[in-house]
């Protein structure tokens, strides 16, 4: 196409014309160009020039009610024909300070020349840009809008989210791994608990310590196994444990089972609502003093209690409840207590493929808490 001025004059005229509906541009050249002012370019424009005129009508132009016509004269340095282009669509007004560029670079060939294939196909391509850098224009606004609300509901979220189940979310993800490596048991008979607990101390496939003594003796008669992360656990145990001997010497009274429980859940919850929360599970076995009943808590890392007749935590609930769930039966001896134990192990040896030799076993009941083996 040949170089356009820079300082041409575009004008604009709409009609209604029946029958037709379309855009004309028509350019003519100008002599000079050096020294051309308006004048002498609208002269120019009146000059007799030999052009060639090509109409496109719009698909469709016989039915509309309204028809309109936009004349545009372009002023050229050496081009001396016009074409006339169809542009579908309600006809766009040109502003007579308007640079031919804003055309588009279909508009600028058509203006140089050319038939009706060629100036329909570059209008076409003109469009389509259009389009193209819409569709782009949209594609960053979605992104940008789901990217500004992504931040919003993370916001949102850590002001309803409890503070701890924020800040540990990830740490919770490992934990669920990580604490079903280790097993507790707990059964109960007319007037004890049986309790076991693995001795090894390990922290992901490594091995630390052998002979570990995981639980705690909270009184007389209650009795706290735990299993969890290895800083957490020891710590919130000797907190559970102090707080409970502190409340017997402070009233000359132990609490009972249940009583222990509800306290031990409720530090629970509240460390759960804190920026650094327990993961620890536990058990909590004892006998009232009074009646001998026996009573069995099972209590989970997220402060979930629940009473039990048996219960387990770690790898032990796949394997050892079924055989619990088969033989348990109310009322058990101790001898018969054992015997369901040693079953529960022996799946354990059999089925897991971790390796958990040793077991520390104790017994809970009006006498107090003991130690013993199987």
């Amino acid at each position: 196409m040949e170089k356009l001025l820079t300082d041409e004059l575009v004008h604009a005229e709409r009609k209604k014309v029946e029958g037709a509906d379309e855009i004309r541009f028509t350019v003519k050249p100008v002599e000079s160009v050096s020294g051309t002012n308006a004048s002498s370019l609208e002269s120019a424009s009146s000059a007799s020039v030999p052009s060639r005129t090509v109409i496109v009508t719009a698909p469709g132009a016989e039915n509309t009610e309204e028809k309109r016509e936009e004349m545009v004269d372009v002023k050229a340095v050496s081009s001396g024909s016009s074409a006339t282009m169809h542009l579908p669509g309600a006809p766009r007004a040109v502003s007579s300070s308007e640079p031919v560029s804003g055309l588009g670079r279909g508009a600028q060939s058509v203006a140089t020349g050319g038939d009706a294939a060629a100036a329909e196909a570059a209008y076409a391509a003109a469009v389509e840009q259009y389009h193209r850098r819409v569709r782009q224009l949209d594609t960053a606004i979605l992104c940008v809008s789901g990217l500004l609300c992504y931040v919003v509901l993370r916001r949102l979220s850590l002001l309803f989210v409890p503070a701890g189940l924020a800040a540990s979310s990830h740490r919770n993800s490992t934990l669920r791994n990580f604490l079903t490596q280790e097993v507790l048991l707990g059964i109960t008979g007319k007037d004890f608990v049986l309790t076991a607990s693995d001795s090894t101390a390990a922290r992901g496939i490594v091995v630390q310590n052998r002979g570990e003594d995981k639980s705690r003796a909270l009184n007389a008669h209650n009795l706290m196994l735990y299993s969890g992360e290895p800083g957490d656990t020891v710590q919130f145990a000797e907190y559970i444990q102090c707080n409970t001997q502190l409340y017997r010497i402070r009233n000359g009274l132990d609490l009972s089972t249940k009583a222990v429980s509800s306290f031990v859940r409720k530090e629970l919850a509240t460390s759960l609502r804190s920026r650094h929360p327990y993961t620890v599970n536990l058990l909590i076995g004892g006998v009232d003093a009074k009646t001998g009943v026996p009573e069995l808590y099972w209590i989970d890392y997220l402060s979930a209690c629940v009473k039990l007749d048996f219960a387990a935590h770690g790898y032990a609930s796949y394997f050892c409840m079924s055989t619990m769930d088969r033989y348990w039966q109310p009322g058990l001896s101790l001898d018969e207590a054992k015997e369901l134990l040693r079953k529960c192990l022996a799946e354990l040896k059999v089925r897991f493929i971790g390796n958990l030799p040793d077991f520390t076993v104790k017994v809970v009941d009006k006498d107090g808490i003991r130690e013993i083996t199987i």
